[in-house]
C-alpha cells in the first residue's frame, strides 16, 4: 500500500501545469490506468459451467461429506 501511495504522489495527477480540460482528463486516465496496471493487474480466469445433476441432492451431498470425513481418519 505504501508503494501505491508513493507512486500515486509521484504521478502526474497533482501537476498544476495542466490548464485545459482535455489535458486534465487525458492525464487522469493515463495515470490511473498505469497505476492500476502496475498494482492491480487484470487477471483472467476460466470458469467451467458444470452440467446440471438433478440426481445429486443435498442429502446425497451430506452423505458424501460425511464419507470424506471418515476417510480422512
Amino acid at each position: 500500500m505504501d508503494e501505491f501511495k508513493k507512486d500515486l504522489s509521484q504521478s502526474a495527477l497533482g501537476d498544476d501545469n495542466l490548464n485545459d480540460l482535455h489535458s486534465i482528463i487525458s492525464t487522469y486516465d493515463y495515470s490511473l490506468k498505469t497505476l492500476l496496471d502496475k498494482h492491480a493487474p487484470v487477471k483472467s480466469k476460466t470458469v467451467t459451467i458444470k452440467p446440471s445433476r438433478p440426481w445429486f441432492t443435498s442429502s446425497l451431498n451430506s452423505f458424501k461429506r460425511v464419507r470424506r470425513q471418515l476417510e480422512k481418519r
